[in-house]
């Protein structure tokens, strides 16, 4: 790794850090990422032994693929960035699947899930089902019983 791309992959756990809460890049090794940039020079995808786990958005948010979520999922402070399914069986299939979280199927919210927020849709035993948006603020999440909580990107399944 280069003098550049360290300071690119530094940057990057920082964001991490920022986006995802307090020490959450500490999970990762820094000397297994692979970091793939634009033509301008921007960071672009994020590899961890050669594994998709993340993109970098053009307004520089971080949008987690399956494989960067069950990496973060682990550390203590990346639970608050996660939506925890209530127990059964079709639901997590269903979100598996891509299909969108509703509200009423939410049983804990973290407290960093906000508004067009990268989430992770976990089942009752902590095991990542998907990764998506959320499309409301935690606590109106855990308090009302209609609407689509999280838009899920990707489901394992999908």
């Amino acid at each position: 790794m280069t003098l550049g791309q360290k300071a690119l992959a530094e940057k990057f756990c920082n964001a991490l850090d920022y986006i995802f809460g307090k020490t959450v890049s500490s999970s990762i090794d820094m000397r297994a990422l692979y970091l793939e940039l634009s033509k301008t020079g921007r960071l672009r995808r994020v590899y961890l032994s050669q594994v998709l786990i993340a993109t970098v958005k053009s307004d520089g948010g971080i949008a987690l693929t399956i494989a960067g979520a069950k990496s973060l999922v682990g550390h203590p402070s990346f639970a608050m960035n996660c939506v925890r399914l209530i127990e059964d069986e079709e639901i997590e299939e269903l979100v598996k699947k891509g299909r969108s979280v509703f509200s009423s199927h939410v049983s804990h919210c973290g407290d960093l899930v906000r508004v067009n927020s990268e989430v992770v849709v976990v089942d009752h035993d902590g095991e990542v089902l998907a990764v998506g948006k959320a499309t409301l603020p935690s606590q109106l999440m855990l308090s009302i019983s209609r609407g689509v909580g999280v838009k899920v990107r990707v489901g394992i399944s999908s």
